[in-house]
């Protein structure tokens, strides 16, 4: 029985695409978006990242309330595709350390295709310092934030009821539209200071359950 299942196991990492011993090629049903990466060495996965990376649009469009259009470098938003994490993460699927792991994951992309999305890097000072100066420029008068240190930053906190951007869903927005390479418009998100979002109510259920769960007494 068990010559049997290590025979079907060996013959199934045979036919997902390498042997025991790994051959550096892309783990059979890998794609790369629409793109089917299976068989191919190093420099043609690197060869179609760098072509896709070259296909994103260079700007975006940003659509203000009163739709007013701002095109937008996406380097100014500190935005930009990561090549060589993206190749990685293509060639690494099925190549893992863990022996377990490595078969279920060949197993799962020879039944079924398994699709790496590009890697986009985004630098959240640069991210953040473009949406302030943003609302700078468009704010309204009259209501005034609050400035604090903290751990040695100073932290400007907006006054509550006044209109901020949401830049979580701002980054959302953006990172969608850049994966569509449709190059629509990404309108800007606004909330209130203050306001709780999603990811905040999310975190504060886990805190609730993490405060409750029980702990062991040590006397």
């Amino acid at each position: 029985m068990k010559k049997a299942v290590s025979a079907l196991l060996v013959s199934s990492l045979l036919f997902s695409g390498c042997a025991m011993i790994p051959t550096g090629d892309v783990t059979q049903g890998v794609h790369f978006m629409k793109k089917d990466m299976s068989g191919a060495t190093k420099n043609q996965v690197l060869a179609e990242v760098e072509k896709y990376a070259k296909s994103i649009p260079k700007n975006i469009v940003l659509m203000g309330r009163n739709g007013e259009k701002l095109e937008v470098p996406l380097k100014d938003l500190g935005i930009g595709m990561n090549v060589n994490d993206t190749v990685e993460a293509i060639r690494q699927y099925g190549y893992e350390p863990n022996f377990l792991e490595m078969v279920q994951h060949r197993l799962a992309s020879f039944s079924s295709t398994y699709v790496v999305e590009p890697k986009i890097d985004v630098k959240e000072n640069t991210f953040q310092a473009f949406f302030k100066n943003y609302m700078a420029e468009h704010a309204s008068t009259g209501a005034h934030g609050t400035l604090s240190v903290v751990e040695g930053k100073v932290i400007y906190t907006p006054p509550t009821g006044v209109e901020v951007i949401d830049e979580a869903a701002m980054r959302k927005a953006i990172l969608e539209a850049i994966k569509s390479q449709k190059n629509t418009p990404v309108t800007i998100v606004f909330k209130k200071a203050g306001e709780e979002t999603e990811q905040m109510r999310q975190m504060k259920a886990m805190d609730t359950v993490l405060s409750t769960a029980p702990t062991p007494f040590k006397p």
